[in-house]
């Protein structure tokens, strides 16, 4: 009996390390969650997707391979009011600046210019601006020029 409790104990102690150390399902859609398994987009080819809950994050991720400055534009999709964080990472890998462009509401577009460098990479988090805003049916477009 008392091998067969301590058995019993061990293993609830074990399920309950493992349940805590996952993910929640209802945290994202699985697109983009992290900035480590952040979606790679390329100048001037928009990318679009919805933001499924209010827990939703996408990220991005651009390599300036141009040497060239670059605009960031966000369209929200109507009625919601959408946002995005920019990391700015030099080519030497250090963190140069993170950026929060102005907030222009429900369905405007917010916008940010920026020079970086050739070899620079950014980083950019898009998700809604409160927790009513997200709309897994009408998706926000992201866009580099």
């Amino acid at each position: 009996m008392k091998h067969s409790f301590k058995r019993i104990l061990s293993s609830c102690m074990v399920l309950a390390a493992l349940a805590m150390g996952t993910q929640s399902a209802f945290a994202s859609d699985g697109y983009g969650d992290t900035q480590d398994k952040a979606v790679l987009i390329k100048i001037h080819n928009p990318m679009s997707h919805t933001i499924s809950d209010s827990n939703d994050v996408d990220w991005y991720e651009y390599d300036n391979r141009s040497g060239q400055g670059i605009s960031v534009l966000l369209e929200s999709p109507q009625n919601q009011n959408y946002d995005f964080d920019l990391i700015y990472i030099s080519a030497n890998g250090k963190v140069h600046e993170t950026y929060n462009p102005n907030d222009f509401g429900p369905g405007g577009d917010d916008v940010l210019g920026l020079q970086i460098g050739l070899g620079d990479q950014v980083y950019i988090k898009v998700y809604g601006h409160s927790a009513s805003d997200f709309d897994k049916n009408n998706p926000y477009k992201l866009t580099i020029n």
